[in-house]
């Protein structure tokens, strides 16, 4: 019985091989691994054999950024979750440090120490900035709605663990807890999702926290497999206001955005959606338990 499942979604990602040579150098334990090729079109991209504890998953058509993660999850073999970039690179005892992190607090959304790193061939110890979780800022202002997504990330240790928002390309948390709080069911793309996870989690009446002794180097690049346009960001943002406090306040955010080319094909999806996103406002305040965290003022 695996301890572990360690999630990635990829789609053109030329450096995955890479991210599973470290993976596997640097982790011992009972962990299986889940590949979710996202209907990748290149040919410099190469599949991953699968062997042991390492199985690929095949989408086609094209599921998305949430949707190869939630296939991972719905084929995963532990309830002990992972989900990481398949540009990734890891420290000794990262799996089971991870598990015992989720085995202790089941009801917790945790994010890694994460060494920035530039190129694919850098160390990790060569890393020129770590981030130790994001910091959540909320406005007082008329338009707070449209900063509710632009956070920093947290370049200073923490005093504690407990953080304002996931950061850093690395999720772990239950099975269960993903699933109690819907992780990113409609999220459309990448923009939004660590912030998304961790209101949710901080509604729930759960904990977000870094995993200070679990390193993992997250490799940032100006390509992005998930290509994240402006209208998937307004989308995103209306999503999880409606989600999150109702579909009033996405009218109220309709006046931030109309000036913007790409809102009137949101404002059309956001109509065919919107029995959805009401239903899962409707589950929020249902498993509602506590507020977000005492740093955000709403």
């Amino acid at each position: 019985m695996y301890k572990l499942t360690i999630i990635i979604p990829s789609r053109n990602e030329t450096g995955l091989l890479d991210t599973l040579k470290s993976l596997f150098k640097h982790s011992k334990g009972l962990f299986e691994v889940i590949v979710v090729n996202d209907c990748t079109d290149t040919d410099k991209w190469t599949e991953p054999k699968e062997r042991g504890n390492l199985k690929v998953l095949r989408a086609f058509p094209p599921v998305g950024f949430s949707g190869a993660i939630q296939m991972g999850i719905n084929a995963a073999k532990s309830d002990n979750i992972y989900i990481c970039g398949a540009r990734t690179r890891f420290t000794d005892g990262c799996v089971n440090k991870t598990i015992s992190h989720i085995e202790d607090e089941p009801e917790t959304l945790f994010c890694v120490t994460n060494p920035v790193i530039k190129e694919p061939n850098t160390e990790i110890s060569q890393a020129e900035q770590t981030t130790w979780g994001g910091v959540m800022h909320y406005y007082k202002e008329e338009h707070w709605f449209k900063y509710l997504l632009n956070f920093p990330n947290r370049s200073k240790e923490p005093d504690g663990e407990e953080v304002d928002c996931a950061y850093g390309g690395s999720y772990a948390m239950k099975k269960t807890w993903w699933t109690h709080i819907h992780g990113l069911n409609l999220i459309d793309t990448r923009g939004g999702c660590n912030q998304f996870l961790s209101l949710k989690t901080w509604m729930a009446g759960g904990k977000v926290k870094v995993m200070k002794d679990v390193i993992v180097g997250n490799i940032y690049h100006k390509f992005c497999s998930y290509p994240v346009g402006f209208d998937s960001l307004i989308f995103n943002r209306l999503m999880i206001l409606g989600t999150l406090y109702g579909m009033g306040k996405v009218i109220e955010a309709y006046d931030t955005y109309k000036n913007y080319r790409e809102f009137q094909p949101v404002k059309m999806y956001m109509a065919h959606m919107w029995g959805k996103i009401q239903a899962e406002h409707v589950y929020m305040k249902s498993i509602r338990k506590g507020n977000f965290n005492n740093h955000l003022i709403f």
